[in-house]
């Protein structure tokens, strides 16, 4: 009886534990399951005709990377969407005929710099989602329905993907207006893209836009350009003018400032603007398929990266007649700037580094040796002591030639010590000559640090005056004198 009781009471116990195990599967498989879903909006803008009539493919409701995208695509900003529920009738439903949910509030979003608008906390059913009118494109996108979730397709032919899509990822693709007017921006000299400066030193951009035949009758005439927070913006040395056709610099014609165009510069976000006034528009008239030509400076500050590409491009809002939108952007040209080390340690014991040493930098060996025409920095020469590390960094230093791009080139200068080290009791060489040093792309890491090494003292020189110079002395001496005798006794005799 007792064998019978313990075997039901076993039965039991396997029973309650089944049930409960069951009851933790269920309930887990309900956390998981979302309750609301997203639709995100990638918004592509595509400038040549060509490059759009190859995109026929449409997404799947899946994430696409940014290397994944078609080629010629790139973010548009600004474009609005609209997203409104359908009501769901069991019939397979068409986005023309599908009636709208007033139950639903649709709601209006416009893409951020990324091209990307996110529609959040969207509770389950089908949704028709509009694009709004964009001045920008030449064709916009088609009302389409969006069932959330939605079926994964990609599911079928890898089922270790999610049988359904709660966020859902769409790619609408505009082409954009052929006639755009031109933009092309240069670093430092026209039909340049890249040039090497150093820490603090002006520089010029030139931005070329070009003059459309309907400029007169434009309603917007707008260059744009964000400043990368690695530079900083030099007031009042702009200088915008207009250039006809097949004319050179020289005969380019000044834009008064606060007449013809304003220029404004926004300190927070640097960003610089150049609004052309209708007054301005009028005199770009006499100019139709020439250019205004736009220059302004900035200089490299402290937290420029040494041995990278500092990029920067513009953007013109053109807004002609008939409201039509264009914002083409320029090419990115770039600036760069470098470093140099120097490690100090001890001639006897290279592992002892020295503190305390002071170098100046020169650009060629002449100046160097004779110490003329130091490099500058705040006014004076760029004097740089060794650390606790015996290092001593020169950073911000000009390298390579006009047209080279920031990895390939590099620039030789020259090292002068100018005041040698002192540690405790002990007052260490000066080096007499100067120590050539190559700038590039890595030559500022501390692992490319040139070590220079000094001296306690001068070689062993034989004693001046030793005893063996006054014996020689002497001898001599007494020599002169026996010789004088011998002259005077002749004499006497």
């Amino acid at each position: 009886m007792k064998r019978n009781k313990s075997k039901v009471y076993a039965l039991i116990m396997s029973l309650c534990m089944m049930m409960s195990l069951c009851t933790g599967i269920t309930l887990h498989a309900a956390d998981s399951d979302p309750t609301t879903g997203s639709i995100t909006v990638h918004k592509l803008k595509v400038k040549n005709a060509e490059d759009y009539e190859k995109m026929k493919e449409q997404g799947n409701g899946n994430f696409i990377s940014k290397d994944d995208l078609p080629q010629g695509t790139q973010p548009m900003e600004g474009a609005q969407f609209k997203l409104e529920k359908v009501k769901e009738t069991g019939d397979k439903l068409d986005v023309t005929t599908a009636e709208i949910d007033d139950s639903f509030q649709a709601i209006t979003g416009e893409t951020d710099a990324q091209g990307e608008y996110i529609f959040n906390n969207l509770n389950f059913g089908i949704y028709k989602l509009t694009e709004l009118a964009n001045s920008e494109a030449q064709t916009i996108m088609k009302p389409i329905l969006i069932q959330l979730p939605l079926y994964n397709e990609a599911y079928k032919s890898d089922p270790s993907k999610s049988e359904f899509l709660y966020d859902v990822h769409v790619y609408p693709k505009n082409l954009l207006h052929q006639d755009s007017p031109s933009i092309s921006k240069d670093v430092k000299v026209e039909d340049n893209q890249h040039a090497s400066f150093a820490y603090y030193e002006e520089f010029p951009w030139i931005i070329k836009t070009g003059i459309p035949a309907d400029i007169a009758s434009a309603k917007k005439y707008e260059i744009t350009d964000v400043i990368d927070t690695q530079l900083d913006y030099v007031d009042a040395k702009e200088k915008v003018a207009y250039r006809k056709s097949g004319d050179t610099a020289d005969k380019d014609v000044l834009l008064t400032k606060d007449v013809d165009y304003t220029l404004s510069y926004d300190n927070g976000s640097k960003k610089l603007t150049l609004a052309v006034t209708e007054t301005g528009r009028q005199k770009l008239a006499n100019a139709i398929n020439g250019q205004v030509v736009f220059t302004f400076y900035t200089k490299l500050n402290s937290t420029a990266q040494l041995g990278v590409a500092i990029e920067n491009k513009a953007k013109l809002d053109y807004v002609n007649a008939d409201d039509k939108r264009y914002q083409p952007e320029s090419e990115t040209p770039e600036v760069h700037t470098g470093g140099i080390n120097v490690k100090k340690v001890d001639l006897d014991d290279i592992t002892k580094v020295l503190p305390g040493a002071k170098f100046k930098i020169y650009a060629s060996e002449d100046e160097a040796k004779n110490q003329v025409n130091a490099l500058q920095r705040d006014g004076k020469d760029y004097e740089v002591t060794t650390g606790a590390d015996g290092i001593a960094s020169f950073v911000g230093l000009k390298y390579g030639d006009t047209g080279k791009d920031a990895t390939t080139d590099e620039l030789t200068y020259w090292l002068v010590e100018t005041e040698a080290p002192t540690i405790g009791d002990v007052k260490y060489n000066r080096l007499r000559d100067p120590i050539k040093v190559t700038v590039n792309a890595n030559s500022h890491e501390l692992t490319a640090s040139y070590t220079v090494k000094n001296a306690k003292t001068n070689y062993e020189l034989p004693f001046t005056g030793g005893v063996g110079t006054i014996i020689f002395i002497a001898g001599g001496l007494a020599l002169i004198g026996v010789a004088l005798l011998l002259i005077k006794k002749d004499r006497k005799a």
